[in-house]
């Protein structure tokens, strides 16, 4: 055995240190950034078909009388009461779909890491197909908005230029579009570049302009006229005349938006024993729809 004197005086290089040198990693895996999903917190949730073979989900949609027209003025005792036809009872139709997203990783790598990446592989599967229900949910809300506002002076989302950005105005135009059809908004989403815009507009941030101090919250930026704010990456983007763009879209939550769910998020893995892989599948079943267009208003703007 060689003495630490005699040790010390052979080591003179690091040059090869690295082949003795163990591999260190972490013990969890760092992950990237990821929307939250918002969106389902805010429509109508249908578990009708769920545990049931048939696929068709049929939604009935009520009727309204009008009041000037559905209500006799000047009724005479004993007269023949006035029979009001109602004729505009419907249903909305929908047909869940299936949407998967899979992972197949070798044996190799699961067993060379000690984290314990299937668990992560499970997270990271969740996570995109809840995102890609947010999306739809919120695509399906601005391609079926019974109004529109845009901004600048702008009359389609082709017209918009750069600088036609969302305000407190738009905001509010957009609230008085749902509001004149007798729906009742509370909820609006937001890209987060819309987002700058709020959070330095006075009239916005004073507590005082809108009456409370409820600003800033955990995934919403606030509550603006009676309606809540949320931000998200998820609204789709639109294609103006110059520049980028993105719609908002302002809904009643208990009118607007009806999830169809036959089958939320599950996820299987397996073991192959003939290519020596994991195989994790997750997978959801769903359709959305809009119950009454009208109660939802798209805000068509640029980023910038």
């Amino acid at each position: 055995m060689r003495s630490i004197l005699e040790l010390a005086n052979t080591i003179t290089t690091s040059a090869g240190i690295s082949s003795v040198t163990p591999e260190v990693w972490s013990e969890e895996v760092e992950a990237q950034g990821e929307n939250i999903r918002e969106a389902r917190n805010w429509v109508k949730i249908n578990r009708s078909s769920m545990n049931r073979g048939n696929d068709v989900v049929h939604v009935l949609k009520g009727f309204r009388f009008t009041t000037g027209t559905d209500v006799e003025t000047a009724p005479t005792e004993a007269s023949t009461a006035t029979f009001y036809t109602v004729d505009d009872y419907a249903s909305l139709d929908l047909t869940p779909l299936p949407y998967k997203s899979s992972v197949k990783i070798a044996e190799e790598v699961v067993e060379f890491l000690d984290i314990d990446v299937i668990a992560d592989i499970n997270d990271k599967i969740a996570e995109v197909l809840a995102q890609y229900e947010d999306v739809q949910i919120l695509s399906s809300a601005v391609t079926n908005a019974g109004n529109a506002v845009y901004g600048g002076d702008a009359t389609s989302a082709g017209t918009l230029n750069v600088g036609d950005i969302i305000s407190t105005d738009l905001f509010a135009n957009a609230i008085t579009e749902i509001e004149a059809d007798r729906y009742h908004p509370d909820v609006c989403f937001i890209h987060t570049r819309h987002k700058n815009v709020f959070i330095k507009d006075s009239q916005f941030i004073s507590a005082a302009e809108f009456g409370d101090n409820k600003v800033v919250k955990t995934g919403q930026i606030g509550e603006y006229l009676g309606v809540n704010m949320i931000t998200t990456n998820n609204v789709p983007a639109i294609t103006p005349n110059t520049g980028t763009g993105n719609a908002a879209v302002m809904w009643d939550s208990k009118k607007a938006i009806v999830l169809a769910l036959k089958t939320d998020i599950v996820i299987k893995s397996d073991y192959l024993v003939v290519d020596g892989a994991y195989v994790i599948v997750g997978r959801i079943k769903f359709a959305v729809g809009a119950l009454y267009a009208d109660a939802i208003c798209s805000i068509n703007v640029t980023n910038a």
